[in-house]
């Protein structure tokens, strides 16, 4: 039988991520952890398809593959049984694996988790086979820097604004390479525009002049609009402040 079609000796301990499952001192693994962040975003209860779907498009090819194998040997090993227990002789098949697909061996995979996390209270189901967080006991995730927290809505909230924030910032940081050919009259009208653009974007008080420079706006009105968080715009002023006159360090 082929490497892909079921776990090898040994596989499990070869540095895969233990799909589904809690880890001591760790929290709970990527795949439970995207479950959550589908049925956080979705704001309403969920069923396992429309879960299964969402959470498949977000999980990263070694993550649908390594699921697929638990749920191949999940099937051989119930054939197996099956087959025993009716008092047959079964041959396993090396052509096996191409019964299951990976969005099939996902869903099967989704299945047993939202089922384990039910059990356990940190998920509940309605009568119409939806489920949805239990907020009296959520799951544990971890941190980069490997503390645990209780991975609850507000703590869904404040990881996914900061990601975006980092995604941001990253992305500007390549598009500022555009402004190397402003002179410096320039770069300080582009901070004035700055501040007056993310005072209008936050609800501060109006443009203390309408005669700002025109030209300029146009010129760089893509990259002032880029930001949408606080993050992103003190980001950018930073920049304009650092390229005009080359003081202040970084902020990221």
């Amino acid at each position: 039988m082929t490497d892909d079609v079921l776990f090898q000796p040994g596989e499990e301990d070869s540095g895969l991520e233990p799909l589904g499952k809690y880890r001591a001192g760790r929290g709970m693994d990527t795949t439970m952890r995207s479950v959550f962040d589908v049925l956080y975003e979705a704001g309403e209860p969920l069923d396992l398809d429309t879960i299964a779907e969402r959470t498949f498009a977000r999980a990263s090819g070694a993550a649908q593959g390594h699921a697929r194998r638990v749920m191949l040997r999940q099937r051989e090993s119930n054939r197996k049984s099956d087959a025993k227990k009716r008092g047959t002789v079964t041959r396993e098949r090396a052509g096996f694996a191409r019964d299951m697909s990976l969005e099939d061996a996902w869903r099967g995979w989704i299945q047993r988790l939202l089922s384990d996390s039910k059990r356990w209270g940190r998920l509940s189901r309605d009568e119409g086979g939806r489920y949805r967080p239990n907020p009296e006991k959520p799951p544990k995730a971890a941190r980069a820097d490997g503390t645990i927290f209780s991975y609850t809505r507000e703590a869904w909230e404040e990881s996914t604004a900061r990601d975006r924030a980092v995604g941001e910032v990253q992305t500007m940081r390549m598009e500022t390479n555009r402004l190397a050919d402003l002179s410096r009259a320039e770069l300080e009208h582009a901070i004035e525009l700055a501040v007056r653009t993310f005072e209008k974007q936050t609800g501060g008080p109006p443009p203390r002049s309408k005669n700002a420079a025109r030209a300029l706006r146009v010129r760089i009105g893509w990259l002032l609009d880029r930001p949408t968080t606080d993050a992103g715009r003190a980001w950018l002023l930073n920049e304009l402040v650092r390229r005009a006159y080359g003081s202040p360090p970084e902020m990221f």
